[in-house]
């Protein structure tokens, strides 16, 4: 049987991965490249797009020596990235300048007009996005404002995975979740002249590139691209939705009461439904997923995650790990060692999560909230306080999806977090359903990949891509016991969350 080879790709911060997977999600081989963001001013981040292309080129090169004769067997790229920032193009197919970044802060006084007149709750509306300063609309905004002449010499403004589509295609365009981040309406994927008027963007509708659906691939490779690498000529490349979208089809998320959680720097909680039903994610983020069966992923990034875990062992286990590191011992075994046999409700106390910025866009998230531990005696040890910060982790995620009427019926795991087999039970104990964790760490690129190999026409569905190529690590059975016991201790928690707001609100007008 002849062998069928599929790549994705992804860009982070100040790297381009480019993963071989087969068939059934094995991964064949990948490559990985650095590029050096730039920093012109105080909190602007630029990024030099010939660098990140060349990047991915070059990998893509190493794959074709790897592959040997075996390269014969890609049969599609699947590009995926973070669908912010701005990269401009002319009409030559070239930058006009390095590409802005998302986590560039130069627009955020334009959000914070756009704020105080409602533009940003037409945009929300609209889009179904919450309107930040890492949109790429607000860079438009910034050089129409600063820098006209940009705009003038630019014919398109695509993001991050835009440009990788275009220099391995010669096609501009974006995707369905990509055309929403940018002001396209979330119902029927055509851009909103009365948004664009609203942002006070509608001489540059120009800029913004055609939509071509995820669901099919835009074109060949480039014939002489393919040549200089070593690729075949047949290999299609398709703009798969963006990074989380991505995310969450390689974590096997795809139906109503799927939960992806995602433990890592920012504690994610998404979910599926089949309407847009906005009230439920407000000044957060929801994309369409999987046409033309449409549902919507709604994205919530309320409290950090992994970061308590840090702070923790930073604050209390900083000789001790140490002292195990030239022992050869990792912190991580250490810890899982001592927190296995503390009894859910970690001997009496309760955590409450440190709160990331981006929750102060929820609006069940009081916005002067802070962080605590209860029910602390001097019987306690440090190990208590990490179980009980295991579980305030999953008790705030339960809080928020019981705000918005989500009952998980399915929970798949990610992140840093997910390495601890306790965080994990705790997560199946908490909810009490089974909770997987997803095999590998390259989620994303196998979700472009399933995208990719289900827009060629190798499956017949997204859901028949997913069941041959998602795999999971480890699969948690919820204790029946914990798990009743969890449901007291969260209506604590929860009553506590309720006492505790006038007491925020007024400490932090005493600060």
């Amino acid at each position: 049987m002849s062998e069928n080879l599929f790549i994705g790709t992804d860009i982070g911060g100040s790297a381009v991965k480019a993963i071989v997977f087969n068939e059934t999600g094995d991964i064949v081989t990948s490559g990985h490249a650095a590029f050096r963001p730039s920093s012109p001013q105080y909190g602007w981040e630029e990024k030099d797009m010939n660098e990140v292309w060349n990047a991915l080129k070059s990998i893509l090169k190493d794959i074709s020596k790897n592959l040997k004769d075996r390269v014969k067997n890609i049969r599609a790229i699947g590009v995926t990235a973070a669908g912010f920032g701005a990269w401009f193009i002319d009409k030559d197919g070239n930058p006009v300048r390095p590409a802005v970044a998302y986590q560039d802060i130069r627009a955020v006084d334009i959000v914070r007009k756009w704020e105080e007149d409602k533009t940003s709750e037409l945009f929300f509306n609209v889009t179904g996005s919450a309107l930040t300063s890492g949109m790429t609309v607000a860079y438009v905004k910034w050089f129409a404002e600063n820098d006209p002449l940009v705009l003038k010499k630019a014919s398109y403004v695509l993001d991050a995975q835009g440009w990788l589509h275009f220099k391995l295609t010669g096609i501009a365009s974006t995707d369905e979740s990509g055309a929403t981040i940018l002001a396209a309406d979330l119902e029927n994927f055509e851009y909103n002249d009365e948004l664009l008027k609203a942002l006070g963007l509608f001489e540059y509708k120009y800029l913004f590139p055609p939509v071509k659906t995820a669901f099919s691939p835009t074109g060949p490779i480039l014939s002489d691209l393919a040549k200089e690498i070593g690729f075949p000529e047949t290999v299609l490349v398709v703009n798969a939705p963006t990074d989380m979208n991505t995310c969450m089809v390689g974590s096997g998320i795809l139906d109503e009461g799927d939960v992806y959680s995602n433990g890592g720097t920012a504690h994610g909680n998404n979910f599926i439904t089949k309407e847009k039903e906005i009230e439920k994610t407000v000044n957060s983020q929801i994309v369409p997923i999987d046409f033309p069966d449409r549902k919507y992923v709604h994205a919530t990034f309320p409290y950090y995650g992994a970061v308590n875990q840090d702070w923790f062992i930073d604050e209390f286990l900083s000789e001790e790990k140490k002292n195990l590191k030239k022992d050869d011992i990792s912190v991580y075994e250490h810890i899982a060692k001592k927190v296995k046999d503390i009894p859910a409700g970690s001997n009496g106390i309760i955590f409450h999560p440190f709160k990331d910025g981006f929750g102060d866009l929820l609006p069940y998230i009081n916005k002067n909230e802070s962080t605590f531990f209860l029910g602390l005696t001097p019987f306690h040890t440090k190990y208590d306080l990490l179980n009980a910060i295991y579980e305030g982790d999953a008790l705030a995620s339960r809080r928020i999806l019981e705000k918005v009427k989500v009952k998980p019926k399915n929970i798949i795991l990610s992140g840093g977090l997910s390495a601890s087999e306790k965080w994990c039970q705790i997560y199946a104990d908490m909810f009490g359903v089974p909770a997987k964790v997803s095999a590998g760490e390259e989620a994303t690129p196998l979700g472009a990949v399933i995208h990719a190999a289900y827009a060629i026409g190798f499956f017949d569905s997204l859901r028949d891509a997913m069941n041959n190529m998602v795999k999971y690590s480890k699969i948690y059975t919820p204790n029946k016991k914990n798990h009743e016991f969890y449901n007291k201790l969260y209506r604590i928690y929860e009553k506590l969350y309720d006492n505790l707001e006038q007491s925020w609100n007024d400490l932090k007008k005493l600060a």
